[in-house]
């Protein structure tokens, strides 16, 4: 799929018109549903990807049926919003947030699309799957969502927890601690990695399995300069954590951290400030000055 979606946004930005009706079986046997509409194409006189993008920001949802009151395919609209964040890697900023203000107004008075919506921009920017993670277009998506009379409250209880995660932990932040959170054992006189994640899962494990050979990394917490903490969804460890690693459990860490996925880490400070957040292992150490 993520291969497909390549194709179609290179087709996007190159100049290639792709029928609605276009259906893609792959040599597996697996069927992609049609799409919604066309994708838009950006006109050839656009000589460059950053005015390719722009203009593909403001023109992408131009033939899609935002009056539809009976919903449409969430496959297929996934799909086309998967497509639709390509270009925002390369449009200007300004360009991306009004894009998405404007798609959220198109859909606000329909609940039902809206809902939809939610869910495409929650699979794209803040899940296991997500391939790229913008927190401010997310955001958005939340913001407008959370504010909108026509969607009922117990729809909104999941992403309300989510904007207020994502505030609460943005970098410069106080790490919080207590309350729904835990409380961190101890901090290194320099930083503290925090890993979030759940030793009976097989990611987490074989994270931990390279901590436990990885000399450098004990020297950092054995000198004072670091602490390393794992805070651990299962009740009890599914796994012998390295010995310089100090383990807390917490059960639904989603409700105080913003986590879009797991194994998620977090770098903070000597004061417990946070400097990164929703990083791999590698970025966070790196940040660290520590290496594996």
């Amino acid at each position: 799929m993520k291969r497909l979606r390549f194709i179609i946004l290179a087709t996007m930005l190159l100049g290639v018109l792709l029928p609605a009706s276009a259906q893609q079986t792959a040599e597996d046997g697996t069927v992609y549903v049609q799409s919604l509409f066309t994708y838009p194409v950006a006109p050839d006189y656009l000589d460059n990807l950053e005015a390719r993008s722009d203009w593909l920001m403001d023109n992408f949802w131009n033939d899609m049926d935002f009056k539809n009151k009976k919903g449409v395919n969430q496959a297929a609209l996934q799909h086309a919003f998967g497509v639709y964040a390509g270009p925002m890697l390369y449009a200007k900023k300004a360009k991306v947030l009004n894009s998405v203000e404007n798609l959220c107004k198109k859909a606000e008075k329909n609940p039902t699309l809206m809902i939809q919506l939610m869910k495409a921009a929650e699979e794209e920017f803040h899940s296991q799957r997500s391939t790229v993670y913008i927190d401010e277009v997310y955001r958005i998506f939340l913001n407008k969502f959370l504010s909108n009379k026509k969607i009922k409250k117990d729809r909104k209880t999941k992403y309300a927890m989510q904007l207020a995660a994502l505030d609460a932990t943005e970098p410069g932040n106080n790490f919080p601690q207590g309350g729904t959170g835990v409380t961190l054992p101890a901090m290194g006189s320099r930083g503290t990695v925090v890993i979030f994640g759940n030793t009976g899962d097989d990611l987490s494990r074989q994270m931990l399995l390279r901590f436990a050979t990885s000399v450098r990394a004990e020297k950092a917490v054995n000198s004072g300069d670091f602490e390393i903490v794992f805070i651990d969804k299962s009740v009890e460890p599914a796994m012998e954590m390295p010995s310089y690693i100090k383990r807390v459990y917490c059960e639904k860490p989603q409700q105080s951290y913003d986590l879009p996925f797991l194994p998620d880490c977090y770098l903070l400070d000597k004061d417990g400030v946070i400097v990164m957040r929703n990083k791999s292992i590698a970025d966070v150490l790196n940040g660290a000055g520590i290496q594996l």
